[in-house]
């Protein structure tokens, strides 16, 4: 299943969202022998890509860049490798911020590591240009942090969190008021949700029933301008049940599809519809959009479908792996309406985060199979 196969991207921690988490396109690195050159389906329409290529990015197999979030004011953000290898785990993580004329700015949190699996990995910008994500220090420990417009960097360690390797603090994404969700490992193992306000108040929390063993717990995925957080519950590394937190507290848990699925919720926007994926009796993997009334549409687009984001419109974003095994990028409209998509000069392209205008980044594969950052305006 795909969060089980997402963290053997991410030597330095017992888990990892990427979801990419945000985090998204693990199982990339498992089937990318399987996967061929991908030419487009004929199906875009005429839009705009541009290649997103940090400075400094590594050139060799498994390095690179990769395109995490981007704004309505169309800055970007993301990191980069330039020694190691991601699929291995021996990569190490630096920082960049992309501005909406083309600028980058390179940067490496204070206290970040720099052997494999260490360094500084941010995921997610708001409407400010504020950063949210997280470094791994030398001895693997994860800590989150947050950087302004102007580059002042706010460490963050929540209260419980463990300090041993592949435990600590994980920031995942921040909300247009500064405020950051994300989640802490404690010295067990145990994952735990906390909110962090742009003042420093901190609110951790637990959805009721969740796992409480190792590689167990309350995994957070997104927190919208509202406060209302979204993500799923985790047993032993794998995705069991969605839920909502609204700004007050309340809890409410769902499955995306039958008893037997396990739900995985990767993103959540203004309305407070929620996006993600399920396998019902470990079956594909599928996506899935739930309405803040709670009406849910499943919808499946290939062999895998892997949903990453969903913007104000209703859209989301992922990729989907075809019956022969091809990556494509796809972007689906709130009625439906499916575009694959490949960025031109690359191959297996996977798109993380979608903006209110549709604007879509991620990435895919280049020579050397070296990742590239991509940007495709409509």
């Amino acid at each position: 299943m795909y969060y089980e196969m997402e963290g053997s991207l991410h030597a330095s921690s017992t888990f990892n969202l990427h979801i990419r988490r945000k985090m998204a396109g693990i199982f990339l690195a498992l089937i990318l022998a399987a996967a061929g050159p991908v030419l487009c389906s004929g199906q875009e329409a005429p839009v705009t890509y541009t290649s997103i290529i940090a400075p400094g990015a590594g050139t060799k197999s498994g390095q690179g860049t990769v395109a995490e979030s981007i704004n309505d004011s169309e800055t970007i953000v993301g990191f980069y490798m330039n020694t190691g290898s991601w699929p291995n785990g021996t990569q190490v993580y630096h920082g960049f911020v992309r501005s909406a004329s083309g600028g980058y700015t390179t940067f490496d949190v204070a206290g970040a590591g720099t052997k494999a699996g260490q360094g500084t990995e941010p995921v997610s910008i708001n409407a400010s240009g504020t950063v949210a994500g997280t470094y791994y220090d030398s001895k693997n420990v994860m800590h989150g942090f947050t950087r302004s417009a102007a580059g002042a960097v706010t460490t963050i360690d929540v209260a419980g969190a463990g300090t041993g390797s592949g435990q600590g603090t994980e920031c995942i994404a921040i909300n247009k008021a500064g405020t950051v969700a994300g989640i802490y490992i404690d010295g067990a193992g145990t994952i735990h949700g906390f909110i962090r306000s742009a003042a420093g108040a901190v609110t951790t929390f637990d959805v009721k029933g969740a796992a409480t063993g190792q590689g167990s717990g309350t995994m957070v995925s997104s927190i919208n301008d509202a406060g209302v957080v979204a993500g799923y519950t985790e047993d032993d590394f794998i995705s069991q049940l969605g839920y909502v937190r609204s700004a007050s507290g309340s809890i409410i848990t769902f499955e995306a599809s039958g008893s037997t699925s396990s739900t995985g919720v990767t993103s959540l926007n203004a309305s407070g519809t929620v996006a993600g994926v399920y396998n019902f009796d470990q079956g594909p993997t599928s996506g899935f959009t739930r309405a803040s009334g709670g009406k849910i549409t499943p919808f499946s687009l290939g062999v895998v479908t892997e949903v990453s984001s969903i913007n104000n419109a209703g859209s989301t974003v992922g990729y989907l792996l075809t019956a022969k095994g091809v990556i494509d990028a796809f972007i689906r409209t709130s009625a439906g309406a499916v575009t694959d998509f490949v960025p031109t000069g690359c191959t297996d392209p996977v798109a993380l985060h979608i903006n209110t205008a549709g604007d879509v980044v991620g990435y895919c594969l280049i020579k050397n199979q070296a990742y590239q950052g991509f940007l495709r305006t409509p």
